[in-house]
């Protein structure tokens, strides 16, 4: 028993633990979060139509967790649009779309007040943000390089899959 506790002690006081456990609540809230808004869509393209509005709320909450959120938002959402759009048509889809965009517009207004020291943190990070728009991109890109490939190849993958999901229609 001594053992234990002297370990939880330890590991309570680490500088390194504490750090860690700073850095990565946010990828925890964000993961929590996309697993909602991904059932949410699920449920919600499977006829509950309220689920759209859970989206919405889950969606921004992953957005306001981690900025990078709002990915995760834009591809649910599109591919919630285009599939309710499949199944029902026009008017299926403008639900998800209603849901997506305020979802994304709730977190723009969000961010505008924290937007100063959200460039500071960028910057910290060696990302000037509104510096020159070829800089954002390189870094947009270059971020995914410890993927397969890098974000370069899973953007060509995507543009492929849009491609063929077009040309089927």
């Amino acid at each position: 028993p001594v053992a234990g506790v002297v370990a939880a002690w330890w590991i309570a006081l680490h500088p390194s633990h504490i750090n860690y456990s700073r850095t990565a609540r946010g990828y925890s809230m964000l993961a929590l979060f996309g697993g909602l808004s991904c059932w949410a869509v699920l449920l919600a393209l499977h006829g509950r139509r309220r689920m759209w509005a859970a989206f919405s709320v889950a969606g921004f909450l992953a957005t306001w967790t981690l900025p990078s959120g709002a990915l995760l938002l834009l591809a649910l959402g599109g591919w919630g649009s285009i599939t309710a759009w499949r199944r029902q048509g026009m008017l299926g889809a403008r639900a998800a779309v209603i849901a997506t965009t305020a979802a994304a517009a709730a977190s723009g207004l969000a961010y505008v007040s924290v937007f100063d020291e959200l460039v500071k943190a960028s910057e910290r990070w060696g990302v000037r943000v509104w510096a020159a728009s070829d800089d954002s991109l390189w870094a947009l890109f270059s971020g995914g390089s410890l993927l397969v490939g890098g974000s370069v190849f899973l953007a060509s993958l995507t543009l492929l899959g849009w491609v063929r999901l077009l040309q089927r229609r």
